[in-house]
C-alpha cells in the first residue's frame, strides 16, 4: 500500500513539475536511472547481507530508506493543494480483488499446476471481477480509471509496452537466479554481483533514452527497445548445464540497457498530451503497469518452466537437464512476448514520429 501511494505520487510530481518535452523526458530518465541504481545497490548489498548476517537483515533496508524520506521530503518538497476527489470505493475493491485473484491463481499454478481447483476458481473469479471493474468505471461519476484515458493509443500501447518490459525482465532475472544458483552452484554473493553489473548497465539506458527519444520519438524508441530486449533475451536459450555465467552476464546486461530505455520511454509515451490535472491518473496507470508486471511475470513463466521441466523429467531426463529445459522454454516465451509487443507498438503509436519538444501537442508550445 505504501509503494502504491509513493511511486505514482513521485512520478506525478515529476510530470507536473516539467512541461512535456525534453526536460520531462530527461527528468523521467534520471528517475529510471535512480531506480536501476537502487536495483544495483539492493542486489549487491542483499548478496553481502545474505552471506554474512542472513536474509532477514535485508528487510531492515526498507525501514532505513523510509526513515530518510520522512526526514528529507518535508524540507525539500513544496506543499500543494488540489481539488478534493471522491474515492471510487467500488472500483478500488473490484480491481484489487480481481488482480489479487489472478495473481494468486498464477502463483499457485507455478507450484501445483493449472489442474488444481483453487487455481481455476481464482483465475475465473479474478477475470470476472476485472470485468465488473470495467463496468463500474464506465458508470462512475469520478472513476478510479477513466476509460477514455485507455482509448488514447499512446496511453494504451505505452502502458502495454511497460507491462511487457517489466514483467519479462523481472521474470528472466528470477529465472537466471535459479539457473546460476541451482544449476551452476554460484553463491548468493556472486549472483548479486552479476545482477549488480546488470543494474549498472541499466543506468546507461537511462542516459541513452532521452537522446534517442529526441531523435526518433518516444514511441519509436519504446518499440525498438522492446524488440532489442527480446532479441537479447532469446540469446539466453543457448545456456548449458555446466557453463553459461558469461552468457548470462553479457546478454542480461545488454538487455537491461534496452529495458531501461523502454521503461523511460513508456512513461513518456503514456503521459504525453495530457493536462496536468490528468497526470496523477496517468502516472498511477504507468506505475500500476510496472507493479502488475512485477507480479505477473514471475508466476507466469515459472508455471511454464515447472510444467515443462516436469514433462521432460517424466520422459527420462535427469533433474538438471529437465530444469534447464524448463528455463530455456520460459526464456523463449519471454523473448517472444517482447518481440510481439514491440512490433505491435511499432505498428500503432510507433508509426507517428512524435519527438518530445518538437512534434508533441503540448511540448512544442510549452518548451
Amino acid at each position: 500500500m505504501g509503494a502504491a501511494a509513493l511511486v505514482p505520487t513521485g512520478m506525478a510530481l515529476i510530470t507536473t513539475s516539467f512541461a512535456e518535452g525534453p526536460k520531462r523526458t530527461k527528468a523521467l530518465s534520471i528517475n529510471g536511472s535512480l531506480m536501476a541504481l537502487g536495483f544495483t545497490v539492493g542486489m549487491v548489498v542483499g548478496g553481502i547481507l545474505t552471506d554474512t548476517l542472513g536474509w532477514r537483515s535485508t528487510m531492515g533496508l526498507l525501514g532505513a530508506g523510509g526513515g530518510l524520506v520522512l526526514v528529507l521530503a518535508p524540507r525539500l518538497l513544496a506543499e500543494s493543494r488540489g481539488g478534493r476527489a471522491r474515492l471510487d470505493v467500488p472500483g478500488a475493491l473490484t480491481v484489487t480483488a480481481g488482480l489479487f485473484s489472478v495473481i494468486y491463481g498464477l502463483s499457485t499454478a507455478a507450484e501445483g499446476g493449472f489442474a488444481r481447483a483453487d487455481v481455476r476458481v481464482a483465475l475465473l473469479a479474478g477475470l470476472a471481477l476485472l470485468a465488473v471493474f470495467v463496468r463500474v468505471e464506465a458508470r462512475s461519476a469520478d472513476p478510479l480509471l477513466p476509460l477514455w484515458l485507455l482509448r488514447r493509443p499512446t496511453v494504451a500501447f505505452g502502458n502495454l509496452g511497460g507491462l511487457a518490459t517489466v514483467s519479462m525482465m523481472t521474470a528472466v532475472v528470477f529465472l537466471m537466479t535459479l539457473y546460476l544458483q541451482d544449476l551452476l552452484g554460484v553463491s548468493a554473493l556472486v549472483t548479486g554481483l552479476v545482477f549488480g553489473v546488470q543494474g549498472l548497465a541499466s543506468v546507461a539506458g537511462g542516459v541513452l533514452a532521452p537522446r534517442i527519444a529526441w531523435r526518433i520519438g518516444a514511441p519509436r524508441t519504446l518499440a525498438l527497445a522492446l524488440i532489442g530486449q527480446g532479441a537479447l533475451t532469446a540469446a539466453l536459450t543457448g545456456l548449458g548445464v555446466d557453463a553459461g555465467l558469461w552468457l548470462v552476464l553479457s546478454a542480461l546486461s545488454l538487455a537491461s540497457v534496452l529495458h531501461l530505455v523502454a521503461v523511460v520511454t513508456y512513461g513518456v509515451t503514456a503521459t504525453s498530451g495530457l493536462a496536468d490535472a490528468e497526470q496523477g491518473r496517468a502516472t498511477s496507470l504507468v506505475t500500476s503497469a510496472m507493479q502488475l508486471g512485477m507480479a505477473l511475470g514471475i508466476p507466469l513463466l515459472s508455471a511454464l518452466s515447472v510444467g515443462w521441466a516436469g514433462a521432460v523429467r517424466a520422459g527420462g531426463a535427469d533433474a538438471a537437464a529437465a530444469t534447464l529445459a524448463g528455463i530455456r522454454l520460459s526464456v523463449a516465451a519471454d523473448a517472444a512476448v517482447l518481440l510481439a509487443v514491440g512490433l505491435l507498438v511499432a505498428l500503432t503509436v510507433g508509426r507517428r514520429r512524435t519527438v518530445p519538444g518538437r512534434g508533441g501537442d503540448r511540448g512544442r508550445n510549452r518548451d
